[in-house]
């Protein structure tokens, strides 16, 4: 018996265990000092008080150097010793903080004009808010099944602690689950990136500096 896995959506997680109290501190002082005006909602119809916020700020990261590094350390492993794409670097292009208090959570959306996408939690606790990844490809029928597993799947939630980093396609549709803690607001700061030097070959060769 043979099984492949055809075309599979690969998120990696992992704790950044480098980071130090310190640097975890400097990126929570910024997001609970960032005024509201520096924070934006997405406008959704009737319910725009339920969403999480974002940042204004994309370039949030700017402000992180070392937690820059870490991060792309980590991505580096990801992309070279699993994605084995090894002949390509990364760079991040947008960065922002996420923040939601009880109550907010944000629909399924993906992002464009990338080809990897990240999450850092820097403050999180229990019922506060993971996130969700899901499916959206046109399935023929719905099924139910005996037991979840990697093959039959068109959703999965992950609930990360403190220091958590993950990783996943951009094109992945995902949502930020809802906050029920009324002690606890949900941070992260989120990121995307984009592949840069040769692409591709022959007419659809590309270089991106």
């Amino acid at each position: 018996m043979k099984i492949i896995k055809l075309f599979p959506k690969t998120i990696y997680i992992n704790t950044i265990e480098e980071e130090s109290v310190f640097s975890i501190n400097r990126i929570l002082d910024l997001q609970r000092t960032l005024p509201s005006s520096q924070y934006y909602t997405e406008k959704h119809k009737d319910d725009q008080d339920k969403m999480n916020t974002t940042s204004v700020d994309k370039q949030i990261l700017k402000n992180f150097p070392h937690l820059t590094n870490l991060i792309m350390k980590e991505f580096n492993y990801f992309k070279n010793e699993v994605l084995k794409y090894t002949y390509n670097d990364f760079k991040i292009t947008t960065s922002w903080l996420s923040k939601s208090v009880k109550g907010q959570s944000s629909h399924f959306h993906n992002h464009h004009n990338c080809m990897y996408s990240g999450v850092y939690y820097s403050k999180i606790d229990k019922n506060c808010g993971g996130i969700s990844f899901e499916d959206f490809s046109d399935k023929r029928f719905v099924l139910r099944v005996e037991s979840d597993n990697e093959y039959n799947m068109n959703e999965i939630t992950i609930n990360p602690q403190i220091n958590t980093v993950i990783f996943f396609p951009s094109e992945l549709h995902h949502k930020v689950l809802l906050n029920h803690n009324l002690d606890v607001v949900r941070y992260c700061i989120a990121f995307n990136l984009i592949p840069i030097g040769d692409l591709g070959q022959d007419d659809s060769f590309a270089k991106l500096s």
